[in-house]
């Protein structure tokens, strides 16, 4: 599901750059790997389950790199 979401939009296989002082844009190609990763929340304690999705919500999202393609990190918490 998420290669066909990186097919249909070319925005997240952008990657943005400084040129010259100016910003520039460039799609790329499919990746070989989508990045993507399994959070299982199983042995967590209920009320730190919270806290868990939002650690791993912010280290997934601080990992984004505009100067790199994908602009996509998926987490599948179980």
């Amino acid at each position: 599901v998420l290669r066909r979401v990186l097919e249909q939009h070319d925005g997240l296989r952008t990657r943005f750059f400084r040129e010259g002082g100016q910003w520039s844009a460039e799609v790329v190609g499919l990746p070989e790997e989508v990045p993507w990763e399994v959070c299982d929340l199983s042995q967590v304690p209920e009320g730190e389950r919270e806290a868990r999705v939002l650690e791993v919500a912010r280290r997934t999202q601080a990992g984004l790199d505009l100067s790199r393609s994908p602009l996509l990190n998926a987490v599948l918490f179980t």
